[in-house]
Order: C-alpha cells, then structure tokens, then sequence
C-alpha cells in the first residue's frame, strides 16, 4: 500500500525582528541617548565645578588671632630685618607707623594690630605685607601662617559685626586646623577714615 501526501511544503526565511529600517532607527536611538547622558554628564560636571569655587587666602598671625587676606589684594610679603627699615612720621595718629621705601616707592606702614583693636602682647614682628586696592598700604605682622584655598561654602558671614568693635572689619570667617581665621574686608578698610 502507498501513501500519497496531497500537501506541498514550502520554507520560508525565518522573521526578523528588525528589519534595516528597525536596525537604523535603533542605531540613531542609541546614539541620541549616548548624546543625553553625555550632555547630562557634562552639566553635571560644571554644576560640581560652580559647587567648589574657592577664594584663596594669605593667613598670617597677627599676635592673639588668625587674619585671613584675600589674594587679590595682596601684592608682595617683606622680610623685617631692622625697624629702621620703617621710617617714622611726626604728629600722624598711633595706627601709621610710618612709610617704608620698597624699590623707591614709598608706602605707609600701618598698625594692624590698632586697626582691629587687638591686644599687642608679642612685639615680635618678622614681616612685613602689601596689599593694594586703590593705592598700597602696609602693615607689619609677625608670621606667615599658611596660603590656603577656601570653598566659598566654608566661609562663614559674621551675623552681627557691630557687636564687637574689633570686628569692624572683620565680615568672615572660617575654620583652619580648629582655629578661626578672620577675613579682614580691605575694601572697607581703604574707605574707612583710617585710609581717607
């Protein structure tokens, strides 16, 4: 006996799930979200950058506390080996020590420790700081304590510097080493009648 198989089979090419058109929209796809996260990067690393502006400072020891002075005022540090290097000037106020000849120009030199009202216990003054804003002026310390790099978020704003008299120029602070480094404010100091 013979079986005859009325039926014809045909083969045919398995699906595709993409086709070139699918394969050439996903490619775009893809390349549109390497795009995004590219850009999501990169926003989020300016945002971090803008996070950690820093200010940087000159710290010195100005005899009972830390002062802290912006660096983009200051303009050069001098060693102080011999007070006859400040010349005196007669009849002026106890703050203005006096001038000093810095490759001949003359600038006054005046007492830090009177403009913040600090208590003179060490005489011991080894430098001497220049500082410019609209003209220079001087001011003789007794040691550089360090030159640091402060992010913006760690100054501190004083809440009420009318409360002590020593802080009038004194607007902020921060913390160095569990000490408090005062920011001395030289533009208020140049408008102050100290300068004017």
């Amino acid at each position: 006996y013979t079986f005859k198989c009325s039926y014809t089979f045909k083969w045919r090419k398995a699906p595709s799930f993409f086709s070139g058109d699918e394969r050439y929209l996903s490619m775009k796809q893809k390349n549109k979200v390497e795009e995004i996260i590219r850009a999501i990067d990169k926003q989020k690393g300016e945002k971090e950058q803008e996070e950690r502006i820093t200010k940087e400072y000159l710290i010195i020891d100005c005899q009972t506390r830390l002062i802290g002075i912006q660096i983009e005022y200051l303009r050069e540090v001098l060693d102080l080996k011999d007070d006859n290097e400040i010349s005196p000037i007669p009849f002026t106020p106890s703050y203005i020590l006096g001038i000093i000849n810095v490759r001949g120009e003359i600038i006054p030199v005046l007492a830090l420790s009177e403009l913040l009202h600090i208590d003179e216990r060490e005489l011991n003054l080894m430098k001497i700081v220049v500082i410019e804003n609209q003209f220079k002026i001087s001011f003789p310390i007794k040691n550089i304590v360090d030159m640091r790099a402060v992010d913006v978020k760690d100054i501190r704003t004083i809440k009420d510097v009318t409360a002590k008299k020593e802080d009038q120029f004194i607007s902020d602070e921060f913390d160095y080493h569990g000490t408090v480094v005062s920011i001395m404010d030289i533009p208020k100091l140049f408008l102050s009648h100290y300068i004017l």
